[in-house]
């Protein structure tokens, strides 16, 4: 793509009439960064009991076409921007009369070409990773874009095929064979990625729902956390051993006996495993652009690569991270000052991306894993703080919890529930 074919908004933005679409911490926010900068002239809301806006005069949307040379900054959520985005489109073209705001700070700073990222949390990660490369955020607009919301929300498909017209590079998620990629045009160089896993590690991790998978939602209870868990749960996922056990009668303490066992899983069982997983691997690289299965064979033993068979570590991010850059441009190079510790980062976010899984003592000597040894430390998100806890004391915590949550089912189960 020609980068001037991208809309110059530093050069053609200084006779504009702003309008900020929105009401919410977010507009808030762009707007007192950028009230010296730019002529933030009006505001706008659908909804008409929002009269006052940091003593900006209200336009009713209906009337936005009768402001001469306007330009719209939309300020709201990823889906609530695509709604008013799809609004807009009636009367507005998209890019050079409006826009959300992310991306329209970002054409602010002079930048003039566009990177798309779609997929789950570890394109998330990939994401956050490419705003510190610094040859990368000097010239590219970077945007994130959630997969599951893409699929299930029309009005954000559109937005996102929309902004892909302008797009150098759009990074997908290959979710299975055959993949389409509907929800991105044609134009952008598609940089395909894989689905990765190193579940051989994990081999009691149930990966769908199950027991352990119960939510904290208590209000009272949230307005108390000193960080903020988007995604809370107790632990992320089901040990199915764990659960076979307590329902056989052991006690918490005889529970993380047996599962501490060097011997608890086989030689044969953990080898099925680990042949499995590079089955799905190989079978995962079939059709990207960025494979990862061979770095995971020759890497798995002596640096820890996942945080839970499914998540990236950070080590593994970067891999990931610098695979991607050389994709979009071979000649930038990253420094080892730019490969920050993005888990870290992440959770001053969203303290869910601290949670660790504990690797079975059987696993470790049979992997024959140098990252692990009966000293190590497991992080686990607490409602009010993420703890760190050796692999028998977590274990226990993880018991205790599964009986009581084996308990609240079988209460539901007596009343009727």
């Amino acid at each position: 793509m020609d980068e001037t074919s991208f809309f110059d908004v530093a050069k053609q933005i200084g006779d504009k009439n702003i309008v900020i679409f929105g009401t919410g911490e977010d507009a808030k926010e762009f707007y007192y960064r950028n009230k010296d900068k730019i002529n933030i002239t009006y505001f706008t809301s659908n909804w008409n009991q929002e009269i006052d806006f940091c003593g900006l005069e209200r336009i009713e949307p209906i009337c936005l076409q009768d402001i001469k040379n306007v330009y719209i900054v939309v300020c709201a959520s990823k889906i609530g921007s695509s709604v008013i985005e799809n609004q807009l489109s009636l009367q507005f073209s998209y890019i050079t009369q409006f826009c959300d705001h992310e991306i329209f700070e970002q054409m602010l700073q002079g930048k003039r070409r566009l990177l798309l990222v779609t997929g789950l949390c570890h394109q998330q990660l990939l994401f956050e990773g490419l705003q510190f490369v610094r040859d990368i955020v000097q010239e590219y607009i970077l945007t994130f874009y959630w997969y599951g919301d893409i699929k299930s929300n029309v009005m954000l498909k559109k937005k996102v095929f929309e902004l892909s017209k302008h797009a150098d590079f759009a990074i997908v998620l290959k979710t299975r064979a055959n993949e389409c990629y509907h929800y991105i045009s044609p134009i952008p160089k598609k940089i395909i990625f894989p689905n990765p896993c190193l579940q051989a590690i994990y081999p009691q991790i149930i990966w769908g729902q199950g027991v352990g998978n119960t939510y904290l939602e208590n209000p009272v209870l949230k307005q108390k956390m000193r960080k903020r868990i988007e995604d809370i749960r107790a632990f992320r996922y089901t040990d199915r051993n764990v659960v076979q056990l307590v329902q056989q009668g052991l006690s918490d303490e005889e529970v993380v006996k047996e599962i501490n066992r060097r011997d608890f899983y086989t030689k044969d069982v953990l080898s099925c495993e680990f042949d499995k997983m590079i089955r799905y691997n190989r079978n995962a690289d079939l059709g990207t652009d960025i494979m990862f299965t061979d770095y995971i064979i020759e890497n798995y033993t002596e640096h820890r690569l996942f945080l839970d068979g499914e998540h990236f570590s950070n080590q593994f991010a970067w891999k990931v991270i610098v695979d991607t850059v050389k994709k979009i441009d071979r000649n930038i190079n990253i420094s080892e000052e730019e490969k920050l510790d993005l888990i870290h980062i992440l959770t001053q976010k969203d303290a869910v991306w601290e949670y660790e899984c504990p690797v079975y003592p059987s696993v470790q000597e049979y992997f024959g894993l140098q990252w692990v040894n009966k000293n190590t430390k497991y992080k686990y998100v607490n409602l009010y703080s993420t703890r760190e806890l050796e692999f028998e004391d977590f274990m226990l915590q993880y018991t205790g919890y599964i009986r009581c949550a084996l308990n609240l089912k079988n209460c539901w189960k007596d009343s009727g529930c």
